[in-house]
């Protein structure tokens, strides 16, 4: 596994973290609301691009494991793509961004111990 590759998902992963915890703090409705999922869906795609760099990655079980993550926490706030009128229930998202919190530090560890 290239060092640098490895260094970008992490980056990239680094950043959904980022703009998830964003839009569990942030506005529940509104344009501010949908511009964090904006920010958040572009960190989201940037991952997903970077996964492909490296073929070794497909045997990284915890890479998986954070990209079904990703997806549980998205269907909260999916919504906001194309309404910016509906009010997303941040606390019922709560458990899957502690999970998404989780498993990036799983990524982090199967990354390292590869």
């Amino acid at each position: 596994m290239d060092a640098a590759n490895s260094n970008m998902l992490m980056d990239a992963a680094d950043s959904v973290l980022t703009n998830a915890e964003a839009m569990q703090k942030g506005a529940s409705i509104g344009k501010k609301a949908m511009d964090h999922f904006t920010r958040y869906s572009a960190s989201v795609h940037s991952f997903s691009v970077y996964t492909y760099m490296d073929a070794d990655f497909e045997k990284v079980k915890q890479l998986s494991e954070f990209q079904q993550a990703i997806d549980a926490y998205t269907e909260h706030y999916v919504a906001l793509r194309n309404l910016i009128d509906v009010k997303v229930n941040q606390k019922e998202a709560m458990a899957d961004f502690q999970h998404l919190q989780q498993a990036l530090a799983e990524l982090k560890k199967g990354i390292a111990n590869f």
